[in-house]
């Protein structure tokens, strides 16, 4: 989410990785992307072949922000390494919302390329401008679906748009709390995070819930014979329009 963050209001191009994604995918994203800067998690950066991997400028971890790897020429890791004393230099008096400054860009530019899984050979990339974000950003912030004050718990991949869309860039606008559940959502996992966060929202695919009724409620269905009542009071948002979103708050009853 930093990275994110940081690379789009500093106005250059985001091109999310799906973590799921193996080494040759993501050697295939970063050179047909033309991407010049990788942040990479410690898994993902084992396995990589940075001989590969020829127009990258640095790697820069995901864990500490430190410069993994660099080509000859560049002066990444020392620009890191002196990060807080240049920062103070630039600063002297701390940084205030005053001294925010973000790109002036277009909204007809170009801010992010989303690479999804390809049905055939290498994932393809769709070129996503500043109107196609915004304009996912406004209808999450026009349906109410979050509030400020309301808490959410976000696991679809944020390298997908609708995940960014909202399970990030709209929680932050409106001011709902985020919890990233780091995690694949298994039913066990998922179940246990939403007892503990209880969200107000949760933003899903139906795939999932049919995984929590599959190995959660039916065994437990099958194994009794008296009176079983589940119920979850979480909104769940899955369609792609307004009307497409449900309470789910079902009793189930088994004799």
């Amino acid at each position: 989410c930093i990275a994110f963050m940081a690379t789009v209001s500093y106005g250059a191009i985001i091109v999310p990785i799906l973590q799921d994604f193996n080494a040759n995918d993501v050697q295939h994203i970063v050179n047909h992307s033309d991407s010049v800067l990788l942040f990479a998690g410690d898994l993902i950066w084992e396995n990589l072949e940075v001989d590969k991997l020829s127009q990258l400028r640095a790697t820069i971890s995901l864990v500490d922000y430190t410069c993994l790897d660099q080509r000859d020429g560049e002066c990444i890791t020392q620009c890191l390494g002196d990060m807080d004393k240049l920062f103070k230099k630039a600063y002297p008096k701390g940084f205030t919302r005053d001294d925010v400054r973000f790109a002036e860009l277009t909204n007809d530019k170009v801010i992010l390329i989303n690479y999804t899984s390809g049905t055939t050979g290498f994932s393809k990339g769709v070129m996503l401008t500043g109107n196609n974000l915004g304009g996912n950003v406004c209808f999450g912030i026009s349906s109410k679906l979050h509030f400020s004050g309301s808490k959410c718990l976000s696991f679809l991949p944020l390298a997908h748009a609708y995940g960014c869309a909202f399970d990030l860039l709209v929680p932050l606008a409106v001011g709902t709390h985020i919890t990233l559940l780091g995690k694949i959502p298994s039913p066990k996992i998922l179940l246990k995070a939403l007892e503990e966060v209880k969200p107000n929202l949760i933003i899903c695919v139906p795939l999932i819930l049919e995984k929590i009724y599959r190995k959660q409620i039916l065994p437990m269905l099958n194994k009794r014979n008296g009176l079983l009542m589940f119920r979850c009071s979480t909104p769940v948002f899955m369609g792609r329009y307004e009307k497409n979103w449900w309470m789910l708050s079902v009793d189930v009853l088994s004799r």
